[in-house]
């Protein structure tokens, strides 16, 4: 008769009389294979830390490449403010020509045309934005050229001046953005120490005329 060898048996053994001693024993060299292979498995499954995603204002300011305009809170209210009025004035502009309403064009005109006050103004919203104050002083002026050909009921001119007004907002508004910044950052933008910002500065916050 055939006999099986000892390390066959065992394992049919164990299994009917319910051995547990016949489970191998874990060497210590196993056992720490084991445990290495677990902490792998965490380091693997755990998650890695996780950035802090822009919020959806931050994502489109960035995606918005044109310079800022660094002003603080109440000055960006008011400039939004007199770029709304700025709107009307030409709406009024080209309502009154189509009626001959030259009194009226040219009154929407002056309206939004250089003056020393406005150009105080300009000079403030600019302050920190290169380039910003000239762009500005280029729209009222051309303003007043629209004023002076409805004085003299020049429809033609009036026209190619309003076009030439239009053409300066465009511009502007291709070439710059809001930046509403913190006191402090504005103190030392507006010092000369430092740059206007081009990504979000700290204590920042986009906004889009």
């Amino acid at each position: 008769m055939n006999r099986l060898p000892l390390c066959a048996l065992l394992p049919v053994l164990c299994a009917t009389f319910g051995l547990s001693a016949c489970t191998p024993a874990s060497s210590p060299a196993a056992v720490a294979h084991t445990g290495e292979a677990a902490r792998v498995d965490a380091a693997v499954a755990a998650p890695s830390p996780a950035r802090v995603a822009p919020t959806p204002a931050e994502f489109l300011d960035h995606l918005d490449t044109r310079k800022p305009v660094p002003l603080l809170p109440a000055m960006a209210s008011h400039q939004k403010a007199s770029m709304r009025d700025h709107l009307l004035a030409v709406q009024e502009m080209v309502a009154g020509l189509a009626v001959d309403d030259w009194k009226g064009v040219e009154a929407a005109a002056r309206r939004i045309g250089y003056s020393d006050k406005m150009a105080d103004m300009c000079e403030r919203m600019g302050a920190a934005a290169e380039g910003f104050t000239p762009a500005a002083l280029r729209f009222h002026h051309s303003a007043d050229d629209i004023a002076a050909a409805a004085h003299k009921h020049d429809r033609k001119k009036v026209a190619a001046a309003l076009a030439a007004t239009l053409a300066t907002c465009t511009a502007c508004h291709a070439a710059y953005k809001q930046r509403v910044v913190d006191s402090g950052t504005f103190a030392r933008l507006t010092r000369g120490d430092g740059a206007a910002p081009e990504g979000a500065a700290p204590g920042s916050g986009p906004g889009h005329p």
